[in-house]
């Protein structure tokens, strides 16, 4: 799951520099408006999927947190 966050992060720095990079271009040319909608669209369902992982991610720790925390209830209460 790291290298995937990895990959979307790097993804997402990529869309930045290019929406700048647009932002700073002539806009009075339709295909650049375009464009920028375009990687403004992709900025935001990448933006959607790093959220998901982060709740997965979120979701997971607190999962193993439970089990560590059942695991040492369960063997005090052998003891």
């Amino acid at each position: 799951m790291r290298d995937l966050l990895k990959r979307l992060e790097l993804k997402q720095v990529d869309l930045l520099v290019r929406e700048r990079l647009l932002r700073n271009s002539d806009m009075n040319h339709p295909r650049n408006m375009f464009s920028l909608q375009q990687v403004r669209e992709e900025l935001k369902t990448l933006q959607i999927k790093l959220d998901m992982i982060d709740i997965l991610r979120s979701i997971e720790l607190e999962t193993n947190k439970k089990g560590a925390v059942t695991h040492a209830t369960e063997q005090n209460e052998s003891v």
